[in-house]
């Protein structure tokens, strides 16, 4: 051919909206950490790698204790870096291949991967719980939370992912009303 004749047009502008969009989509806009749909999808992959292993998988329910105070004394800009906080030692806590959602308000969802037993999961709790005791800074001021959390394991308490948060959330409750700052299994 003598002669080619085209139009180039530059879709980088486009491609980066839409990746911006995907990420909208399953991820929460305040924290960045995946959200219920992103969570629930890893817990699908995390079954069947577990099935594959005969391995395990936890499904840690967290509510956040003394939240709602923080909202009413320093307003809803500490409430929402409190949250950020909050997500930031979630995710120092876990490794990689787990997934820390945040599913609502000031409730958390952690997926975690290879479970080895039971004992491993009570310290992994009780890590989280430490590090969320510690005070958070906001404007020179200490705010003081605490995390109560219900843990379900897949395939012993079931394997479908909405059952598994049911028992974990019920789990939690059962921290709440027995004093907070703490982490229960389901079945006690």
């Amino acid at each position: 051919p003598l002669l080619a004749s085209g139009t180039m047009t530059d879709i980088t502008a486009r491609k980066q909206e839409e990746e911006i969009i995907r990420f909208m989509a399953t991820h929460d806009g305040l924290t960045g950490v995946p959200n219920r749909s992103l969570a629930r999808d890893r817990f699908t992959m995390a079954m069947n790698m577990s099935r594959r292993h005969d391995g395990a998988v936890a499904v840690m329910f967290i509510d956040l204790d003394s939240f709602k105070p923080v909202n009413d004394k320093y307003g809803h800009e500490a409430g929402d870096a409190v949250l950020k906080e909050v997500a930031n030692r979630l995710c120092a806590s876990v490794r990689d291949t787990d997934t820390v959602a945040r599913i609502g308000g000031d409730e958390f969802m952690l997926v975690i991967t290879e479970v080895k037993d039971r004992a491993a999961l009570g310290s992994l709790a009780e890590k989280i719980i430490r590090r969320l005791m510690e005070p958070i800074v906001f404007r020179r001021k200490k705010i003081h939370i605490g995390a109560s959390i219900g843990i379900a394991v897949a395939p012993a308490d079931g394997e479908n992912i909405d059952g598994l948060i049911k028992l974990a959330d019920e789990a939690m409750y059962e921290v709440k009303t027995s004093g907070k700052n703490g982490f229960a299994f389901v079945g006690g």
